[in-house]
Formats: structure tokens, sequence, C-alpha cells
């Protein structure tokens, strides 16, 4: 019955260059590859579909890549990449069939993917945190900024630490704007896993918390296009918050924002807040609408 729902997995591999041959026939743009091991035996494969390479010049200039094992008769690994649309949807990028998770596979699909999509400013790469990887993407992209997925990262964090409120005290850690108070997230933190800190630096906070990310603020800069509805929601949101603020001007482009008790500064010149939301965000936070 598997065999008649699926097909035969002997078949299925061995069709692999017709099909391939027929994909980039069929869907122009598409880059596909095959590679044998020495006993002419299937080692790796890569495919990107034509509108998946066009449309990522529409994206946010982040690659998430993964891996998943393959429960087949030859096994191996089933990687894949993908990125984050102007509507902050998962757009699929490439895929990759390989015999093992190591460093020459990941080397192998970084390079297919470097030479298929076109080069981007200030890219991320994301991943959990298998050692091969950040491995293989430093031999294929020595300058681009990687960073550790925060779900696999808490998965990671619970095999070693227990307590209440771990998940809200992490994610609040990993999505706080400023240092201030990605530490006050982190002191309460500490209050229910008392080492858990060391734990988080030994990993390194620039790798997974927006606070000490610096490179995260030209993101949505490099998205050159109209606003989708996902921005569009934001501004509407912010706006509506920007009504209840006060405004004091200190000269022609700084002036001061107070939002209940608390006091911020906005530099139009330079397009950022105090607040770092329209640093990192790119998008107009509410006390810079304020003063627009």
């Amino acid at each position: 019955m598997v065999k008649i729902l699926h097909g035969d997995t002997v078949e299925s591999y061995a069709l692999i260059p017709r099909f391939f041959d027929k994909l980039v026939e069929s869907n122009p743009g598409t880059c596909a590859a095959l590679e044998m091991d020495d006993s002419c035996h299937f080692k790796f494969c890569f495919m990107a579909f034509g509108p998946s390479i066009e449309g990522w010049k529409y994206c946010r200039p982040i690659i998430s890549v993964d891996g998943t094992f393959l429960k087949c008769k030859f096994g191996g690994i089933l990687l894949r990449a993908s990125s984050q649309d102007g509507n902050n949807q998962i757009f699929p990028l490439a895929f990759a069939i390989v015999d093992f998770e190591n460093v020459a596979s990941w080397t192998w699909f970084f390079e297919k993917i470097r030479s298929s999509f076109s080069e981007r400013a200030n890219l991320f790469i994301v991943s959990d945190r298998h050692l091969s990887i950040p491995k293989g993407v430093l031999r294929v992209f020595p300058d681009v900024e990687y960073c550790v997925c925060t779900k696999h990262l808490l998965s990671n964090l619970k095999l070693h630490f227990k307590g209440p409120l771990l998940d809200k005290y992490f994610f609040s850690c990993a999505y706080a704007y400023t240092v201030e108070e990605f530490e006050y997230h982190m002191r309460c933190m500490k209050s229910v896993c008392s080492n858990i800190r060391d734990y988080l630096s030994s990993v390194g906070f620039e790798k997974w918390s927006r606070a000490y990310s610096h490179r995260r603020s030209k993101v949505a800069f490099t998205m050159k296009s109209h606003l989708t509805y996902w921005a569009e929601n934001i501004l509407r949101l912010e706006h509506e918050k920007s009504r209840r603020l006060l405004v004091d001007p200190i000269s022609t482009t700084e002036y001061q924002v107070m939002d209940v008790n608390q006091q911020f500064i906005v530099k139009l010149n330079v397009g950022c807040c105090s607040c770092r939301v329209w640093d990192v965000e790119e998008i107009p936070c509410a006390h810079a609408l304020a003063v627009l």
C-alpha cells in the first residue's frame, strides 16, 4: 500500500536526472544540480525554482536554513532554505537532498545558493545550532551575519533549564529593542534559572537578541517596494498610539516625545528614535509619527 501511495524509492531516485532536465526545461530560470560520489552513486541534489529565484529580489535579505531526516530506504537529509517576503510570510527558496548533515553537505548547499541567487547587502543567515551550519556559512559567506533561530534555541534551553515563565522571559529578551529592556527581562529570567545568563552568553547575545544585533537595522531599508498590508497595518496602529503623545522640539531635526512617564528622543535627520523601534524595523514608531 505504501508503495502504491508514494511510489518506489529506487525508481524515484533513478528518475532524478530526467526530472531535473524536465524541471529546468519547463520552468525558465530554474537551477538544478546533481552530484555523484566516486562510485557513481547519488550523493547530493539541489533545486531552486525560477519564481523563487526571481522573488528573492523582493524578500527581506534573510535566509533561514534547516535540515530534516528522510524516512525512506536510502535515508539522507532534506535541506531547505527560505526567506520572508514583504508581508512577513515565509517564502521558499531552495531544497537539497544530501547523504549526511555535515560541513561538506552544508558547504555544497550554500555554494549552490550563492551561485543561483543574486547577492544582497546586509544578508543574514538563520538556523538552529547544528555545528556544521556556521562552518559552512563561514566558508561560503564569510561576511554574512549568522544568527540562531530563537525557537530552536529555546528548545535547547529547556533541555538544561526548568522554570515558570521561561518562555515568556526568553522571548521578551529576544525581542527587546533596547539593552536596558533586555537586561530587565534577563534579570527576571535569572530569578527562575540562576545560570541561564552564562549559557546564553556563550551562544552570543548578538546571535539571537534584537537589542544586541547591530546590523539588523538595515533589513527593511533594503526592501525597495511599496508598503505591504503587514507594514500598512503596523503604521496604522502606531499612528493611533501617536495621538496621545506630547512633542517638544529640541532643534529643527530633534524632538523630545513624552509617552506617559517615559521620555524618548526622535532624530529626523538620521531616522531614529531612542526606543530603537524605528532603527530596527525601518518603519516609523509612534514617537516618530507624533513628530511627523
